[in-house]
Formats: C-alpha cells, sequence, structure tokens
C-alpha cells in the first residue's frame, strides 16, 4: 500500500514538473517574442530617423524659405535625438557606437545653433559645406543601414538571442549583422576625423524629449480578449487557420490599443503582431516575422495581392502612391483619392512576400486616425501661379493636387511638384490657397 502511495506521489510530481515546465516554456516564448518585437520597433525608427535626417538635411540646403529652413533645422536635432535613444534600447552592449553618436552631436550642435541664431540673411558657404558634409555621411550611413536591414530579414536575425554577446575589438566576429555595425562605426569614426575638427558648440538639450510626440488613439470600452482575437482572425481570413492566438499584456504603452499575438506551427513562421483599436475596433497594425525562401511573385502581382487583401477588408477608394522593394519583400503604399485630389494623411501600407505572396505586414494607423478629416478641396491658386514658387533648381517632371500634413501638423490642401536636383529626386508642396512653401522632401517614390 505505502509502495502504491509512493508511486502515485512520483507519478504526480512528474506531470506537476512536466506541466510546470511547459507552462514556462510557453511564458519564456512570448517574453522573448514580446521582446524581439520591441528590439526590432526601435532598429526600424532608427532606420525610419535616419532616413528622415537624410532628407532633412539635403532638404535646408534646397528650400528657399527662411521658415521652412527653421522648421527642417529643427526636425534634424529631433531626428538626431531620436536615433541616439534607440541606438541606447538594443542588445548591443558589446558595440559602443561612439562613432555614429559622434556625428549625430555633431549635427545637433550645428542645426541647434543655426535655429538658436536665425538664418534670416541665408546660410553661409562654411555652414553650407558643413550641412553638405553632414548629409554625405548620413547618407552613406543609412546605405549601410538599408543593406544590415536586408541582411536580417534575409538571415533570420533576432536581436533577443544578441544579449550576452560581446564583442571585442581583435576577436574574429562570427554575427554578421553585430559584425556589420561595428565596421559601420568604424567607418563612421573615420570619416568624422578625417572631415571634421573637434565640435566646440555646446548642445542645449532641454525640451527635447518633449517633442517627441506619440499618436494617441481614444480609448474606448474595454475589448474582450476573444473580440480581439475574432477581429484578427477576420482581419487574416484564412490565413489566421494556420496560427492560434493570444493577447499579449502590457505590450504596448498606448492607450486604446490591443495587442494580440499570433503563433505557427509552420517553422517558416515565427509569429505575427497585430495592434487593435479598442475604440474601433480594428485592426490598425500588424507585422509577421518568418524566414524567406526564394522570391517566386512579380512586383505586379505583388501589387493585385496587396490591392485585394485591402478591398477584402473594406477598404475602398485607394491608389497605389509609393512601391518599395527590398530583398522578399514589397511594400504598397495607397491613399484615398477624391475629386481627383490624394488624401495622404489617410496612408495605408501593405507589406508582400515575394516568395509565396503572403501578406505579412499592414499599417493602418494613420487612416484610421484621419478618417474624420474634412477639408475645402477647391484650390485658390493655379497650377501655374503655385509653380512659380519652386526654386529654378528643380527640373520638374510632373505635379498632383494633393492633401498633406504639413511642419505644424496642419491638413492643407497643396500643389505636389516632382523634379530632380544633382541627381536626386525631390518633392515641393506649395499651399494652394497661400501659396507659401510647405515641404521639401527628397528621395524617389
Amino acid at each position: 500500500m505505502k509502495r502504491n502511495i509512493v508511486i502515485l506521489g512520483l507519478v504526480i510530481a512528474v506531470v506537476v514538473t512536466g506541466y510546470w515546465g511547459v507552462r514556462t516554456n510557453r511564458i519564456l516564448a512570448r517574453w522573448e517574442l514580446q521582446n524581439e518585437n520591441q528590439y526590432r520597433n526601435s532598429f526600424d525608427k532608427i532606420n525610419s530617423d535616419f532616413d528622415s535626417l537624410e532628407e532633412n538635411l539635403a532638404t535646408t540646403l534646397v528650400s528657399q524659405s527662411e521658415g521652412m529652413k527653421s522648421l527642417k533645422l529643427n526636425n534634424i536635432w529631433r531626428d538626431a535625438f531620436s536615433i541616439q535613444e534607440n541606438l541606447g534600447r538594443l542588445p548591443i552592449a558589446g558595440i559602443s557606437m561612439t562613432g555614429v553618436k559622434k556625428l549625430l552631436v555633431d549635427i545637433e550642435d550645428l542645426t541647434y545653433q543655426l535655429d538658436k541664431e536665425g538664418i534670416g540673411d541665408g546660410l553661409t558657404s562654411e555652414q553650407r559645406e558643413d550641412l553638405d558634409n553632414f548629409h554625405t555621411q548620413v547618407k552613406e550611413i543609412n546605405s549601410e543601414l538599408t543593406e544590415i536591414q536586408n541582411r536580417i530579414e534575409e538571415d533570420g536575425f533576432r536581436w533577443s538571442r544578441q544579449r550576452h554577446i560581446v564583442l571585442e575589438e581583435q576577436e574574429e566576429v562570427e554575427e554578421e549583422v553585430l559584425s556589420a555595425l561595428h565596421s559601420l562605426d568604424t567607418q563612421t569614426v573615420q570619416s568624422a576625423e578625417a572631415d571634421f575638427a573637434e565640435g566646440e558648440l555646446a548642445l542645449e538639450a532641454e525640451g527635447l524629449a518633449a517633442q517627441l510626440g506619440a499618436l494617441e488613439f481614444e480609448e474606448g470600452a474595454e475589448l474582450e480578449d476573444e473580440a480581439a482575437i475574432e477581429i484578427v482572425k477576420d482581419f487574416w481570413s484564412e490565413r489566421s487557420e494556420e496560427f492560434t492566438f493570444e493577447v499579449a499584456e502590457e505590450a504596448v504603452d498606448e492607450p486604446g490599443i490591443v495587442t494580440v499575438i499570433a503563433q505557427s506551427k509552420d517553422l517558416n513562421h515565427e509569429g505575427a503582431t497585430f495592434d487593435i483599436s479598442q475604440s474601433e475596433e480594428e485592426v490598425i497594425w500588424f507585422l509577421e516575422k518568418k524566414l524567406f525562401e526564394e522570391e517566386n511573385i512579380e512586383l505586379e502581382e505583388a501589387r493585385k495581392i496587396a490591392a485585394e487583401f485591402l478591398e477584402a477588408n473594406d477598404y475602398q477608394q485607394l491608389v497605389l502612391h509609393e512601391t518599395v522593394r527590398t530583398p522578399n519583400v514589397a511594400t504598397f503604399n495607397f491613399v484615398p483619392q477624391k475629386e481627383e485630389v490624394l488624401i495622404y494623411p489617410r496612408e495605408l501600407a501593405v507589406k508582400v512576400a515575394l516568395d509565396e505572396g503572403e501578406i505579412i505586414g499592414f499599417n493602418g494607423r494613420d487612416f484610421l486616425l484621419n478618417k474624420d478629416l474634412e477639408l475645402d478641396l477647391e484650390p485658390e491658386l493655379s497650377l501655374s501661379q503655385a509653380r512659380e514658387k519652386v526654386s529654378e533648381e528643380l527640373d520638374l517632371e510632373r505635379e498632383n493636387l494633393v492633401v498633406i500634413e504639413n511642419e505644424l501638423g496642419e491638413k492643407i490642401l497643396a500643389y505636389e511638384f516632382w523634379g530632380n536636383f544633382k541627381e536626386e529626386q525631390y518633392r515641393v508642396y506649395i499651399n494652394a490657397h497661400t501659396a507659401q512653401e510647405e515641404r521639401v522632401e527628397s528621395g524617389a517614390s
């Protein structure tokens, strides 16, 4: 009898231990996925901020308006500050990124000082040369970061597994992504030493953090877990059959957002994350992490897949605005068109995998945030009058009538002019009511 009791006790102990182990592994896996998403968001933000930094440096040199130059300078040191903040969030303790950080501080120093002193008489030749040098270095870094981003996607690199890796200068580094970051920093140091002496300007950074605003969604009624999961399943349609879902606790800091985590048994699909607006009960963002196979999908076919996905989810009257192709992925940005006017503040982005044609990403935040946008779409300025406000330096190609958000956060009707300057493409936006130059952007779309 005692022997049976002992055996029963051992069996119970084994079962409890096994259950505890399985539960612990699930918790750890969920924790690692959430951390991986946070690290990826930080690196994505670094990339987008470097895009913005490169663009703002270039457009400061092209812009004719004193007010626009001042706003661009403000954006430049805001971008530089944001990049440093997100660099500190990556698990790369063994890589100091001193060279990149030093360059960012030098950029902050110059642009803050220029903004503080004012540039009513325009940039001096020395200031223009400094900004041009900064733009060249930032452009090189941006190009390298794009390569690193592509390598991350191709190699299935995971930030969450790098926390304990420390790189030594004399050590042969096997981890290609971390090695690339290390090389990028070294090149930046060498470039800075060649082009710039030690900066003497002092940065007054008070109030910088306050300018880094975040989008907030209206808090609605509490969304039940089951309801949130059903929203995701409806949104993802038949693909949801391949996944299991659970609501993540405290996954985001934004009010009114519920995050759902999807996990798959398919080895090519490690998981996906969905953000849902509680007030609208709609998916506003999602991203799937997967390992890619050989590309089989042409860009036009991928565009049709993206358009059909949006139509299936009731997004109507959209026009393709921009296409970005990277290894294994095509990103399509769509905007609504009303009365022949493109509504840019309501942009939607869809990512399509080019191996199997799956929808692996979606961003509808701006579309939802600006759903109640109302604006007079009748311009007071003629096209020829607006064209006169564009710098003669630009070789103009085409124009559109569009709604944009200007540097002050106001939604306005504007003429969009596309043109080239020094083999770079630029877009200039002239207010269709006041004739003011509202924005200048670089980069092809």
